[in-house]
């Protein structure tokens, strides 16, 4: 298969010794699992699968944004898990004992299988979070940056959350980063009604963040939001580290109803920007832009 045969919704690609792995989630049951399945190619043209890499009983979640990260010797899968949780006591705009966060799975190989890793959502509990993505600081410590969603805040945030060295859970309280309202170029989107909640007014989004280092060394943010009816992705950048100050461009960096980015390298400056394009169900495919790294951020190039 080609990228334009397979429906690929947030599309998270890996160099795994001479061959790509393409994740996708999927909601419900699919070639018997629920939950992430894996390509491969050796080319990341011709794509060969699907096959299960993350394989769970059918409980009715939904699985999204699925990420695949190399960690001391093993292989850690981050996927944002909505679903009931009985007893949780967590009260949201998605209903009572709904957690909706980033759960951390575990694996040998890249491939997987991957199996539970940590004890429910790392995010906090009480927020309706997702797109969980891993950054490790100068230091080597590991962090969990991800989106706090627009159903609870109106005005969705990017935030930080401390991980304990093995992955498996927070050690530490969440810190925001910055909102959607920051950035200039985030315009949001008149919602008047979602899940049942009244908004009569702009709603800003947060999707998608991938952290990555410009060639001065500073520390960049790829996200995504829906403005103004399209899907678009946008940079923040911050000299100073995880806890900023964040800068952001006047205008985004794709804004032709595709997001939730991230770069996948070649080598030390080029690359590919690897997003999904257009964001309409059932349509979402997989595009992937050539890219070279700047001072302050990257540029595209003729494809």
């Amino acid at each position: 298969m080609k990228a334009e045969d397979i429906r690929c919704r947030d599309p998270f690609v890996v160099r795994n010794g001479k061959e790509y792995l393409l994740f996708r989630s999927h909601d419900g049951i699919l070639d018997g699992h629920e939950g992430v399945d894996v390509f491969r190619s050796r080319d990341g043209r011709e794509w060969e699968g699907p096959a299960p890499a993350l394989s769970l009983p059918d409980r009715g979640n939904t699985y999204w944004a699925p990420e695949a990260h190399p960690w001391e010797g093993a292989w850690y899968l981050f996927v944002t898990v909505t679903g009931l949780r009985p007893g949780c006591g967590n009260e949201t705009p998605l209903g009572k004992e709904i957690i909706r966060g980033t759960c951390i799975f575990r694996a040998e190989h890249a491939e997987g299988p991957y199996l539970p890793w940590s004890e429910g959502p790392v995010t906090p509990w009480e927020d309706l979070a997702l797109d969980g993505t891993l950054y490790a600081d100068p230091s080597g410590h590991p962090f969990m940056i991800y989106c706090h969603e627009w159903l609870q805040t109106v005005d969705g945030t990017v935030d930080a959350v401390p991980l304990s060295m093995d992955l498996k859970r927070r050690i530490g309280e969440s810190r925001l980063l910055f909102r959607a309202s920051d950035a200039p170029w985030c315009l949001g989107q008149y919602v008047e009604e979602a899940v049942g909640i009244h908004f009569g007014g702009t709603v800003r989004v947060t999707d998608g963040p991938f952290a990555f280092r410009d060639l001065s060394g500073g520390l960049c943010l790829l996200w995504s939001t829906a403005n103004q009816g399209k899907y678009q992705t946008g940079l923040a950048r911050s000299a100073g580290g995880l806890f900023g100050p964040w800068e952001h461009a006047d205008q985004p960096l794709y804004a032709d109803d595709g997001g939730h980015a991230m770069l996948l390298m070649e080598d030390e400056t080029k690359g590919k920007m690897i997003l999904h394009q257009p964001n309409t169900a059932p349509d979402e495919r997989m595009r992937m832009l050539p890219i070279h790294l700047t001072g302050y951020g990257f540029e595209r190039e003729d494809e």
